[in-house]
C-alpha cells in the first residue's frame, strides 16, 4: 500500500511531520465463510453468520504530529484522519430459533474516524524506564451513527527495567 511521509527538524531533539498512508485489509476467511458459535456466553449467547459479500476495506490516513526525543525524555504528540470505504464491522442482524443473538462482519459505508495520541517516556537511569500513552477516537458512519467497534479512549502506563541479561516490565492498560 502508498504511502508519503514528510519530516522536519524544527529544533533540537524535535521533528514534526505530516504523513498520508493508503490501507487495505483483506476480509478474514472465517468473517466472510465460517460459522461461529459462543451459544456458551452466560447472558447474550450468539453466533457469527458467514458473510461471502463481505468486501475488502481500503482506507486513506492522514496524521500530522511532534516527535521529541533527547535520550532520556521522549515526548510524542500526533492528530489524525481515516476515510474508510467497506469498512468491515461485526453487526447484530437478529436472533435465531434458539434464542442467539445472530451477529454478521458487514461493510459499512462512509466511515470516518478522527483522533489523537499523546506518548511519554523518561528513563530515569540507563536501567529505569517509566512510560505512558493516551489514545482518543472517534468514528462515524455515513448515517452519522458511531461506530461500536471503536473504542474511545485508551492508553497504558508502564514501567521497565533493562539488563544486558534480564529485562522486566509491569504495564497497566485501560479503555
Amino acid at each position: 500500500s502508498p504511502s508519503l511521509s514528510i519530516s522536519r527538524e524544527v529544533f533540537e531533539n524535535n521533528r514534526v511531520y505530516l504523513s498520508y498512508d493508503h490501507g487495505y485489509r483483506a476480509p478474514e476467511y472465517d468473517k466472510a465463510y465460517g460459522f461461529v458459535s459462543h451459544d456458551f456466553v452466560p447472558l447474550t449467547p450468539f453466533v457469527i453468520a458467514p458473510n461471502m459479500d463481505l468486501e475488502a476495506e481500503t482506507s486513506d490516513s492522514f496524521e500530522i504530529g511532534n516527535k521529541f526525543d533527547n535520550g532520556h525524555a521522549q515526548l510524542y504528540v500526533s492528530a489524525f484522519y481515516n476515510k474508510f470505504q467497506n469498512f468491515i464491522d461485526v453487526v447484530t442482524t437478529g436472533q435465531d430459533n434458539f434464542g442467539n443473538y445472530v451477529k454478521q462482519y458487514q461493510n459499512l459505508h462512509g466511515v470516518e474516524t478522527y483522533g489523537a495520541e499523546l506518548s511519554a517516556a523518561y528513563a530515569f537511569t540507563s536501567s529505569w524506564k517509566l512510560s505512558t500513552k493516551l489514545g482518543y477516537v472517534d468514528g462515524k458512519d455515513a448515517e452519522g451513527e458511531y461506530v461500536r467497534s471503536i473504542t474511545p479512549f485508551e492508553g497504558n502506563v508502564g514501567l521497565n527495567y533493562q539488563q544486558q541479561d534480564f529485562n522486566a516490565f509491569a504495564t497497566w492498560n485501560w479503555a
